[in-house]
């Protein structure tokens, strides 16, 4: 069994790693606002949703067009926002390059609703090594440009907005945790409405997961989940194996897990283990510290 602090507002993100039964990192999830996907043919950039980000695509090339005039002049349903799945085909960014990789020059606008504040971006280049990005306020008449480096022990290179524009350190290195408990961005897609949520996430490296609600927490085993699909969405886990109950007169919401509800992941070095949630709450009765059991299973 384990316990992980996310503190009382979610404000922590917990990379935890199962083999070793530890916390890999533990960081503010407000530190990073882009995430560039590595590798030689990575290409894909992502939002933190846990910001409450949204990006508008502008379709102009020319970044002293797209000046303070936008904010008002967008409505809220036009901005996109990242599927929490985390598929590189389902980015709010989306294919800012044209065949061979080539820039579209397309000016972004990014709407940190947590901040209030908007900025604008054009990526200009990727290669096998790197990404080259221009990024600014909506009202400057020039852009800075950063180079945004690959490094493949890692699934993205993270970028912020303060301090002028940073690259700074997020995730862990991909093959050293299997999920992240976490802030994020769900999306209600009945409604077509994004709701920020706190959750677990699956390392994107050669992480799955399968849920099963039937069978019992003693009675999963490798046998009974071998041959089953796994999901290799991010979100396979998720927000929903606790409840919440809302008193709206005082204002309050209580939580309770879901034990029936047994996650298989089948981690990055193809090891299988079942895990399920007991509690919410630490010993002070604070929520934000899910506990959980796991064991392997093969």
């Amino acid at each position: 069994m384990a316990t992980v602090n996310m503190g009382i507002n979610y404000e922590t993100q917990v990379y935890f790693d199962l083999e070793t039964n530890s916390i890999v990192k533990t960081i503010p999830y407000k530190v990073w606002d882009l995430a560039f996907q590595t590798g030689k043919d990575g290409r894909h950039v992502f939002l933190n949703g846990a910001r409450n980000m949204f990006v508008y695509n502008t379709h102009e090339t020319d970044p002293l067009k797209v000046d303070g005039s936008y904010q008002s002049a967008i409505k809220d349903t036009s901005y996109l926002f990242d599927s929490p799945s985390g598929l590189p085909d389902s980015t709010a960014i989306g294919e800012w390059y044209t065949a061979g990789n080539v820039t579209k020059n397309e000016v972004y606008i990014i709407n940190i609703k947590s901040t209030k504040t908007f900025k604008k971006i054009v990526i200009k280049e990727v290669t096998e090594n790197s990404y080259i990005l221009e990024y600014g306020d909506l009202a400057d008449t020039k852009l800075k440009t950063i180079t945004i480096p690959k490094d493949d022990q890692y699934n993205y290179t993270f970028f912020s907005f303060d301090n002028g524009g940073t690259i700074v350190s997020s995730e862990p290195p991909k093959d050293t945790w299997d999920i992240v408990f976490t802030y994020y961005l769900h999306v209600f897609y009945s409604l077509n409405t994004p709701y920020l949520v706190s959750g677990v996430l699956l390392n994107s490296y050669n992480t799955t997961a399968f849920l099963d609600s039937a069978s019992g927490y003693d009675n999963v085993t490798y046998n009974l989940v071998s041959n089953k699909t796994f999901s290799n969405h991010r979100d396979a886990i998720g927000y929903n194996w606790k409840d919440v109950k809302i008193n709206v007169e005082n204002n309050t919401a209580e939580y309770t897990t879901r034990p029936d509800k047994v996650y298989v992941i089948r981690d990055r070095k193809n090891q299988y283990w079942k895990l399920h949630f007991l509690g919410f709450y630490d010993d002070n009765g604070v929520k934000g510290s899910p506990s959980f059991e796991f064991e392997q299973i093969q």
